[in-house]
């Protein structure tokens, strides 16, 4: 199965935002969730 599917099955209120490539690097993965829950909770508030 794949990843996403799996995460449907698992966490039905949960939804992907985007997609981004971080090829292991922790920093950015860090960086890259972090500016997207930002925007994501500072669209909320519009």
């Amino acid at each position: 199965m794949r990843f996403r599917h799996i995460l449907s099955e698992e966490f039905q209120n949960m939804r992907i935002l985007r997609l981004v490539e971080v090829r292991d690097d922790r920093e950015r993965a860090y960086e890259e969730a972090s500016q997207t829950l930002r925007a994501e909770e500072n669209s909320r508030d519009m």
